[in-house]
Parts: structure tokens; sequence; C-alpha cells
């Protein structure tokens, strides 16, 4: 029997928690996500589809058995093919993490300009969010390992490339400098010999 005075009830969503978060999903335009979600998405999500999508297209190339200029080209159309729902897909993450500031998505469209998308993106990287709701909604809920390691494989990739970059050409400096010296040692041994 309805109550015509009873007080107006409602479904409360399925991602709400308690705690009031929300747990984020991963293709939606809505909501908001942190700084260590929004390096996890920017960084995964892409390597998730080129990744495959370049390979399959070297396998169809070689099992067509086209030349290396046509497989090139396939290739080619494969991942600009690919890079339309990554765009997509990262103006999204760049949107929610900006609602996770309390600002406009619109803002984002400083990320098409060169040179102040570096600093814009070291802005999303390390400005934190609002605490608690804001305008855009909850916070999301606490980050998970596989978000937390993903985030951490941009810095990582980083680091080995700086860490190669030195390396390497102090090595094959090394190299010659040992092989000069090598060189040296045996060239007054064959004189001495032949001395004798």
């Amino acid at each position: 029997m309805n109550n015509p005075y009873a007080s107006p009830s409602s479904v409360i969503s399925a991602l709400a928690t308690d705690d009031g978060e929300y747990q984020p999903r991963l293709f939606s335009f809505s909501g908001r996500i942190g700084r260590l979600r929004y390096l996890a998405y920017s960084i995964g999500i892409p390597m998730l589809i080129l990744f495959p999508v370049a390979f399959i297209a070297g396998m169809l190339s070689a099992a067509l058995g086209q030349s290396q200029e046509q497989s090139a080209r396939l290739i080619g159309i494969g991942i600009i093919a690919a890079y339309i729902p990554v765009i997509i897909f990262y103006g999204a993450t760049i949107k929610r993490r900006l609602n996770d500031m309390n600002q406009s998505g619109w803002i984002g469209l400083l990320m098409l300009i060169p040179l102040i998308n570096i600093v814009f993106w070291l802005y999303l990287v390390f400005k934190a969010g609002t605490d608690g709701s804001n305008d855009y909604g909850q916070p999301a809920t606490k980050n998970s390992t596989g978000v937390i390691l993903t985030s951490l494989t941009l810095p990582l990739i980083a680091l080995i490339g700086i860490l190669a970059a030195i390396s390497i050409p102090a090595y094959q400096d090394y190299v010659k400098r040992a092989k000069a010296a090598q060189a040296q040692q045996v060239v007054p041994q064959e004189t001495w010999q032949q001395s004798q």
C-alpha cells in the first residue's frame, strides 16, 4: 500500500561506498580520478591498445608476404586507427583529473599547445585534488596495487633511459681505452722479442 505522506526514496548508486567515495570506471567521461590513477590510465591504456594493433598489423603484413614499404604502410594505418580511441580516452582522463581539482575539463585543451602541454602535464601529475566532494562528485576510492604499479612504469622507464644514456657511452669509452692500452703493451713486447 502506497503512503502518500511517506518520505521520498531514491536509488543509491552501487558505486558509492559508506565513506563517501566511489569506484571509478575505466572508460567514463564523468567522475574524478587522482594523480596515480591519471598516470596509470594514461600509460597503461595506450600500451594495451597500440602494441597489440602494431603486432597484429605486422603479422598480417608478414602473412600476406608484402614488401617492407607496404608492411610499414599497413602498420602505420593500424596505429593511426588505434590512436583515435586512445586520444578520446586520454581526453576523458584529462577531464576527470581536472574534475578532481574542481576545475572544468575544457582547460584540458591546453594539452594541444606545444611546450605549454609539458608544463600542464606536470601540473596534472603533481597538483593534489580537492579533499572530500566537490562540484564534480565524490573522490575516488583508494588506489589498487595494479594502479600503483602501472603508474610507476613511466618514472622507471625514464630512469632506465637516463642510466643507459650515461652508462653506455662511458662503457664504450672504457672499451676503447682498454684496447688502446692493450695495443701499447703488445707493441713493446714484440719489439723486445725482435731485438733479442
